[in-house]
C-alpha cells in the first residue's frame, strides 16, 4: 500500500482558515454549466396575435400523415431523428463503452446546427487507447459532455420537425379554444466557476508525535450505499448529470411556486420561467421602464434561485464527502463497506513535542452568472404550433403571428429597449444587443460580447478580476469538500 509522507513544522501558523494557496484555471479550459433557458413571457394581449383577434385560433399546421412521435419517449426521440435522415451510427463498444442510439443519432443531427458532435472533447477511438487506470474517469466525463449536447440539441430538433410538417408531443394538446398565444425572451445562461484558494475544513482526528517520532495512520474511504441519495459533487466542479439534473429541477420548482400550480402549461420542461408586463398600444416611456423594471426582476430572481440551488448542492455535497472519510491507526481494520485505504506518515522532525491535527481540505469556487444569449420564441400551448428564433430573424417571427403592422413595430422597438436594459451584477445598466445592418430590424445579439467580474476582499479593495462571456448578473464564493483529501497541521490545545 502507497504511503504518503508528511513533514510537520509546528512552526506554522494556525489561522481561522488554515492554509491557503492560490490556485487558478483558465474557464475557457473547461465546459461552463449551462441552466436549461430562461423564459420570460411578455404578457402580451391574445387580441394581438394572428387567428385570435375574433377570438379564434389559428388553425394547425398541416402535418405529415403520421402519428405525432413523443419527444418524452426515447423511441420517440430516436423516430423523430430517422424522420429528419439522421442514423445513429456504430455504437461506440469497440472502444471499452456503449453510447446510446438517440445520442449517436443526435450527434450526426448537431454536425448540422453548428454543435459539437462525437469527437468532442475528444473521438471516442482516443478513449479506447487509454491506459486501464485513467479510462472509466475519460468515459464518465465523455459521456456526461455528449449528454450535455444532447440536451442542447433538443430545442433545434423541435425546430426542425416543425420545419418539416413532423408532428410531435410533449404531453397533451390542449383544444384550440383553449390555446393561449404568447411570445417570450428564451434567455440563456451560463456558470462559469473559477477555482480559488484551498483552505483546512473540519478536524477529522488528531495524534501526538513526540520529539523526533512520527505516526502512520490510515485514511479510509467508505463505500456510498445505495440507498443514499446525497449528491456527491456540484455543477460548480463536474459536468455529472445527477448534478445538473438536480439542479435544473430546483430552478424549475422554484419557478413554479412563483408562478403558482394553475399557470398555463407552455412545456417549459426543466426552465426557469416568468413574466414581465408589456402594454401594447400607449407606447409610454413610463410603460417602456415598467417593462423593463419587471423584466430585470425575473433574472434577479433567477439569479436568486441559482444561488439558492448552488447552496443546496454544496452543503449537501460537502455533507456527502464528509461522511465517506474515516481516519484509523496503522493496526485499523477495514470492511466490506472500505472503499479504498491509504496510509500517511506524519513527522515531527524539531525536539519538542507537536500536535498534530487532521483536517479535511476544501476549495474556495467563485461562480459567475452570465447572460450570453437571448432568443425570441412563441407559444400557444400547442407544441406543434411552436416557433423560436434568433434576434435577427424577430421579424419574420412578428410577420407570422402578430396581426397588426402597427404592433409588430412596437413590439420588436419594446424587445430591443428591454435587452438594452439589462441590469449587471452591479445594478449597472448594459445592453446585449448591437446594431446589424443585415437584419431587417436593425439590431441582432452581440455575439463577442464579454464583461469583467472584480471579485473585492471584505474591504472593498479588489481581489481578482475574471472575464467572462456576456453580461454577468450574479456571482458567489462558495468552499467546497476535496473528496477524500486531508491535511496534517500543527494544533494547540488537543
Amino acid at each position: 500500500m502507497p504511503n504518503e509522507q508528511t513533514s510537520i513544522d509546528p512552526g506554522a501558523a494556525e489561522t481561522q482558515l488554515g492554509p491557503s494557496v492560490s490556485v487558478q484555471v483558465n474557464p475557457e479550459d473547461s465546459v461552463p454549466f449551462r441552466p436549461e433557458p430562461v423564459f420570460i413571457s411578455l404578457g402580451l394581449k391574445r387580441d394581438v396575435f394572428v387567428g385570435f383577434s375574433g377570438g379564434n385560433a389559428a388553425p394547425n399546421p398541416d402535418p405529415m400523415g403520421i402519428p405525432p412521435v413523443d419527444l418524452k419517449t426515447e423511441n420517440g426521440l430516436l423516430k423523430a431523428f430517422l424522420l429528419l435522415g439522421f442514423e445513429p451510427g456504430p455504437d461506440t463498444t469497440p472502444f471499452g463503452f456503449s453510447m446510446p442510439a438517440i445520442f449517436r443519432a443526435s450527434a450526426a443531427f448537431r454536425e448540422t446546427v453548428d454543435l459539437p458532435g462525437l469527437n468532442v472533447p475528444m473521438p471516442p477511438a482516443v478513449i479506447g487507447q487509454q491506459p486501464p487506470v485513467i479510462k472509466p474517469g475519460m468515459i464518465q466525463n465523455y459521456m456526461a459532455l455528449q449528454a450535455n449536447f444532447f440536451q442542447m440539441s433538443l430545442a433545434p430538433l423541435q425546430a426542425k420537425l416543425r420545419e418539416a410538417r413532423v408532428p410531435f408531443t410533449q404531453g397533451g394538446i390542449p383544444a384550440p379554444e383553449d390555446l393561449r398565444p404568447q411570445l417570450f425572451l428564451v434567455e440563456q445562461y451560463q456558470l462559469a466557476s473559477f477555482r480559488g484558494d484551498l483552505a483546512r475544513d473540519d478536524l477529522v482526528d488528531s495524534i501526538s508525535l513526540s520529539p523526533g517520532g512520527s505516526m502512520t495512520y490510515k485514511v479510509i474511504i467508505k463505500k456510498r450505499t445505495s440507498a443514499s441519495n446525497e449528491l456527491t459533487s456540484t455543477v460548480l466542479d463536474s459536468q455529472d448529470r445527477e448534478a445538473k439534473d438536480n439542479f435544473n429541477k430546483q430552478l424549475k420548482d422554484t419557478a413554479d411556486k412563483r408562478s403558482g400550480t394553475n399557470n398555463y402549461d407552455y412545456g417549459f420542461e426543466g426552465s426557469f420561467h416568468g413574466e414581465a408586463s408589456v402594454e401594447i398600444g400607449g407606447g409610454s416611456a413610463d410603460a417602456r421602464v415598467h417593462a423593463r423594471g419587471s423584466t430585470n426582476e425575473v433574472r434577479q430572481d433567477f439569479a436568486e434561485s441559482t444561488t439558492s440551488a448552488i447552496d443546496s448542492q454544496v452543503s449537501e455535497t460537502n455533507r456527502s464527502r464528509k461522511q465517506s472519510i474515516e481516519t484509523g491507526r496503522e493496526d485499523t481494520q477495514t470492511d466490506e463497506q472500505t472503499e479504498s485505504v491509504r496510509e500517511k506518515t506524519a513527522h515531527n522532525p524539531t525536539a519538542q513535542p507537536v500536535n498534530v491535527g487532521i483536517f479535511l481540505l476544501k476549495e474556495e469556487f467563485v461562480s459567475v452568472l452570465s447572460l450570453v444569449d437571448v432568443e425570441i420564441a412563441y407559444r400557444n400551448g400547442d407544441a406543434n404550433q411552436d416557433r423560436q428564433v434568433p434576434l435577427r430573424k424577430l421579424g419574420e417571427l412578428l410577420d407570422a403571428v402578430i396581426e397588426r403592422p402597427e404592433d409588430r413595430t412596437e413590439i420588436a422597438a419594446t424587445i430591443k429597449a428591454l435587452l438594452e436594459g439589462i441590469a449587471d451584477y452591479q445594478d449597472e445598466i448594459r445592453s446585449i444587443v448591437k446594431p446589424d445592418p443585415s437584419s431587417p430590424l436593425g439590431f441582432s445579439r452581440d455575439a463577442q460580447l464579454r464583461s469583467e467580474y472584480r471579485l473585492l476582499k471584505s474591504d472593498g479593495t479588489l481581489r481578482r478580476t475574471f472575464s467572462v462571456k456576456g453580461i454577468p448578473i450574479r456571482g458567489c464564493e462558495r468552499s467546497l469538500r476535496r473528496p477524500n483529501i486531508t491535511v496534517e497541521l500543527p494544533i494547540a490545545g488537543i
